[in-house]
């Protein structure tokens, strides 16, 4: 079999048996040996390099190292046995790799970098997607700008991390962080060995913590209503996602929480001795709202007692009332009397006047008679001494009224002029008289009782004023506790999402790797997350040549727009 060597560019080499090369200032090594039989230079510009058998170098600046099918494309390096790195710039290193994207670098048994810019290294590596890095055995990186760190992690989301084995981030910006940690929800977020995050904004942090709850993204929180109490006025009311420690039977306590900000505006968690506080206040206002709720039913117990002893009073009242109308309605029958008694001495006026003769024939009878008239004016004005009592006594129970003081004084006139009737009513008038003397000694006693009542009931009316006013005093200290409540859960909301970002951009920042060489400078980028806050990070740094020193910086921005940097200087001695 005839071995060959084809240079066909400017200044190419080749180096085996039978060497041939063509075009201008070539050059051609021929030996016996059997080392690099059938290798073949065709760089078109520059320089080809080709060593081993059938290793092929098409382009400039090319160089294929290997046996067995060895390519090598623009400026390209292919090394191992059928590496292909066809890719511009390309890097094939390792058994079967494959460099095929522009300034590609495969590094490992059969390891694949197909996209521009992509990285695999380790054995089955595959970084797919522009960008993409995929580390470690079996790794892939197939979403664009992904990146997937450990043995069998998978990074197919775009802009997508997956560190530790077997981690998966499928998601657009999706970051899981640890063994088996799963981020497959949009920006969702899963740190700690087996957790997983699969809602979008999702955050699980933790040993097998969940965040699955797909409710949560997007969702409007503005009011609640708890036993007909309907509560809002909230900040903070719509929500991005769901944030995880822990799964149902496997909780976590968060512990070491900042006293939060209390406002209107807050959105900050509150700690334990925060909610302490507003219980204890509670507490004692509960304590005090029941001492006053006994107090208050000890005084309407009171009032209801004051009310019956009313009522009671009440009845007898109206026995007294119904005695006085009955009363009223002898009077009124005394009265009809009087005014017949009037029709009557009308009658006898009549006959007098036509008997004035017979009048004038009996003088000494009317002077008789003047004398019986003059007794029974006497009796007429006690009578009337009497009526005036009673009048008064009517007056005090509100039964007399004026229209019956009319007729009484009319009936006084009428019984000037007729006497005879008048003593036959004088018995019934001491018989009413009577009774209204005996109204006017229960009256007294009841008077005697309403006055006793009304002054407890103004003594239980002064009590429950000042106790109005305290439970008024007690609802305005409740409702500031609310407030400052409401106000330190602010604090508390502001400062965690703060300190969150914080320790994101520590994490980012900490786990970028430095210069390792001598002389040699690194650049590298690192992301960090804690608590649904995440943060991007960048370190440069440079070994001295005699490694003694070492200097480093970075900075780091978070989801809460913080810009944080720093920078050092290291010697080793």
């Amino acid at each position: 079999m005839k071995k060959t060597i084809l240079a066909l560019t400017i200044a190419t080499l080749s180096i085996g048996a039978y060497a041939n090369t063509y075009d201008a200032d070539k050059t051609n090594y021929s030996t016996n040996t059997s080392q690099n039989p059938d290798a073949i230079a065709h760089a078109k510009a520059m320089t080809g390099v080709t060593t081993n058998s059938d290793a092929k170098a098409y382009a400039s600046d090319a160089t294929a190292y290997g046996d067995s099918r060895t390519y090598a494309g623009y400026r390209g390096t292919a090394t191992g046995a059928n590496t292909v790195a066809n890719g511009e710039g390309a890097v094939a290193t390792g058994y079967s790799s494959t460099a095929s994207g522009i300034v590609s670098i495969a590094h490992g048994n059969a390891a694949k970098a197909t996209g521009d810019g992509s990285i695999a290294t380790g054995a089955e590596a595959s970084a797919e997607g522009a960008r993409a890095t995929a580390i470690g055995r079996g790794a892939i990186g197939k979403g664009a700008g992904a990146t997937a760190l450990g043995s069998a992690a998978q990074a197919t989301g775009t802009s997508s991390v997956a560190v530790g084995p077997a981690a998966t981030a499928s998601d657009t910006r999706s970051v899981a962080v640890g063994a088996n940690a799963n981020a497959d929800g949009h920006r969702a977020t899963a740190l700690g060995t087996n957790t997983k995050a699969s809602g979008p904004g999702a955050v699980a942090l933790g040993n097998e913590s969940e965040a699955v709850n797909q409710k949560l993204w997007n969702r409007t929180n503005e009011s609640a209503v708890i036993d007909d109490v309907t509560l809002d006025g909230w900040a903070g009311t719509k929500t991005m996602g769901e944030v995880s420690v822990g799964t149902k039977d496997k909780e976590r306590a968060i512990s070491n929480v900042a006293a939060a900000e209390i406002s209107k505006t807050s959105t900050e968690a509150v700690n334990g001795s925060q909610l302490y506080s507003v219980a204890k206040k509670v507490a004692d206002n509960k304590r005090a709202i029941v001492t006053n709720t006994k107090n208050i039913g000890d005084n309407t117990s009171k009032i209801d007692t004051l009310t019956k002893r009313a009522d009671a009073n009440d009845v007898v009242d109206e026995q007294q009332w119904n005695k006085i109308n009955s009363n009223s309605k002898s009077i009124g029958d005394n009265a009809l009397s009087i005014n017949n008694n009037a029709k009557a001495i009308a009658a006898n006026k009549a006959a007098v006047n036509s008997n004035k003769q017979a009048i004038s024939d009996n003088k000494q009878a009317i002077v008789t008679n003047a004398k019986n008239i003059g007794a029974n004016a006497s009796q007429i004005n006690v009578n009337r001494a009497k009526i005036d009592t009673l009048t008064k006594r009517a007056d005090a129970n509100d039964v007399v009224d004026e229209q019956q003081w009319n007729k009484i004084n009319s009936n006084s006139k009428s019984i000037g002029d007729n006497t005879s009737k008048i003593n036959v009513n004088s018995a019934k008038i001491d018989t009413l008289t009577k009774r209204a003397d005996a109204n006017d000694v229960v009256d007294e006693q009841q008077w005697n009782k309403i006055n006793s009542n009304s002054k407890s009931i103004g003594d239980n009316t002064s009590k429950i004023n000042v106790n109005r006013a305290k439970i008024d005093k007690l609802s305005n200290g409740i409702a500031q506790a609310n407030k400052r409540i409401d106000s330190l859960s602010d604090d508390v909301r502001k400062h965690r999402k703060l300190a969150s970002a914080g320790i994101a951009s520590a994490f980012a920042v900490a786990n970028i790797p430095h210069a390792t060489y001598a002389g040699k400078s690194a650049l590298g980028v690192g992301v960090g997350g804690h608590s649904g806050q995440q943060a991007l990070a960048v370190r440069y740094s440079r070994l001295s040549d005699n490694t003694k020193w070492l200097v480093s910086a970075s900075g780091s921005v978070d989801t809460q727009s913080q810009v944080t940097y720093g920078a050092g200087l290291t010697y080793q001695f």
